[in-house]
């Protein structure tokens, strides 16, 4: 399904472009939570091909989401983990068999509205339902980030509307249950026959800069506040969602 093109030979030049992508990816997502993945699968998706961009982006961001996992690991709620990795699982042994090109204009708009619906519906009217049923989410955003490569527009409106996590605590739950689904991706495209080794230093050089970028963000966000942090996150999440639409609608 996947031909082996190696990327070992990349200009010193083309690397350090894709690392320093990297380093503001980790960056963001270590601050906010939210973002950076999205924003690097936007610059990469200038230079890698879409059959290559996916596989490649879902490894790099297993060490940005580790590094968060570990940075945060005394509020990560493992109860809400472990609902997620269950609907994450079936999802990808679904996924497995169902992977296929949809339009990007259809999933970037369905997700632009589901997104601003999530994060600005009204009080009375909010998505509490889902919020407390996150096998559903993680077989949700597992299968689609399948598709378009990102989980974070799908998990973060929800997961920032669930009282139980605050600042760090939705910081590493979150990047908890990314994390996962990311690494459930790489096997899942690994089993297709995608060839990792040709794309090994690429990874790793994106892979130590976003670990790089979140530690720094980690310290940034120790000196932010919990209700400017709230108001980052709604911020980012809502310009991601605006930006899915744009895409979807003029370009």
């Amino acid at each position: 399904m996947f031909q082996y093109q190696n990327l070992d030979g990349t200009s010193n030049e083309f690397l350090l472009l894709l690392a320093c992508a990297a380093f503001i990816s980790g960056l963001i997502s270590g601050i906010s939570g939210t973002g950076g993945g999205t924003i690097l699968v936007a610059m990469m998706s200038t230079v890698f091909d879409p059959s290559r961009l996916i596989p490649i982006h879902g490894a790099i961001q297993i060490f940005s989401n580790l590094t968060r996992v570990v940075l945060n690991r005394k509020y990560i709620r493992v109860d809400i983990f472990a609902e997620y990795a269950v609907g994450a699982i079936f999802a990808a042994l679904i996924g497995r068999f169902l992977v296929v090109e949809v339009p990007d204009r259809i999933l970037a708009l369905s997700i632009g509205v589901a997104v601003l619906l999530a994060i600005w519906w009204p009080e009375r009217f909010r998505f509490g339902f889902i919020v407390k049923r996150y096998l559903a989410l993680g077989c949700i955003s597992t299968f689609l980030s399948l598709f378009i490569g990102v989980t974070g527009p799908i998990l973060h409106p929800f997961m920032l509307r669930d009282k139980r996590l605050v600042r760090f605590g939705f910081i590493g739950t979150e990047a908890c249950c990314s994390g996962f689904t990311h690494l459930l991706k790489v096997l899942v495209f690994f089993s297709l026959g995608f060839d990792y080794r040709s794309a090994a230093s690429v990874i790793l050089i994106m892979g130590f800069s976003t670990i790089a970028g979140s530690t720094l963000g980690k310290i940034i966000l120790n000196k932010v506040s919990e209700n400017l942090f709230s108001l980052s996150v709604k911020i980012v999440v809502t310009l991601l969602g605006i930006r899915m639409i744009f895409y979807a609608v003029f370009e």
